[in-house]
């Protein structure tokens, strides 16, 4: 399930890749799990939506057509 619920006016991505919301830093894993309510492993990238796509395929997707120059 994603997490499209968040309100992102609350979320700022740190240059060291770590997110911060409500005040805490957190990995996209850690986040996640935090809202999930879980204490399992998860992939981050797989909850959270940019411009409407997942992290893992905007990612994916980069990475592909990087390696096509």
């Amino acid at each position: 399930r994603l997490l499209d619920y968040i309100d992102t006016t609350h979320v700022h991505i740190m240059i060291n890749g770590k997110i911060v919301y409500k005040d805490e830093e957190y990995s996209l894993s850690a986040l996640a799990k935090h809202l999930l309510g879980i204490n399992y492993g998860v992939a981050g990238p797989h909850y959270f939506k940019y411009k409407g796509e997942k992290l893992c395929d905007l990612r994916e997707r980069i990475q592909n057509k990087g390696g096509n120059n």
